[in-house]
């Protein structure tokens, strides 16, 4: 497995021919504040190969916050029978600014965030799966 990271100064590389991905889900993030609220976030799926399942590629898809914009409250909903098992907020810097830890048995929660204007993540955990998205706070 090979990382290109682009910087200033060049690029590293990192590679470990031995290093691999198992079967399962993961979260890539970058929080990075470049004075435009520039940012990026994604979910992905490993699956072996032959089973004749397709990979549901963005698991964030299974997440709606509503209204987003958010003056503060927030309702964070998954879809199907999905469980919440708790909900995490970073600012940009990566600091974590709330967090909640839930029972698993509502699949719908209405939070009172009070956090100062600008732009955040959420993060669930279901009995599934991990997924988050961007939310603004106006």
């Amino acid at each position: 497995m090979t990382f290109s990271v682009p910087y200033a100064l060049g690029t590293l590389v990192e590679t470990d021919p031995a290093a691999t991905l198992s079967v399962g889900e993961f979260y890539a993030g970058i929080f990075y504040n470049d004075g435009y609220g520039i940012l990026a976030q994604t979910s992905f799926s490993i699956v072996a190969v032959g089973t004749g399942v397709a990979p549901e590629l963005s698991l964030a898809n299974r997440l709606t916050l509503f209204p987003n914009p958010s003056n503060g409250l927030v309702t964070v909903a998954l879809s199907n029978a999905d469980k919440l098992q708790g909900i995490k907020v970073y600012s940009l810097t990566g600091q974590v600014v709330y967090v909640e830890i839930l029972s698993g048995t509502v699949n719908q929660k209405v939070l009172d965030l009070k956090l100062k204007k600008g732009i955040y993540f959420l993060e669930v955990v279901s009995d599934k799966y991990k997924a988050s998205k961007k939310l603004i706070i106006k």
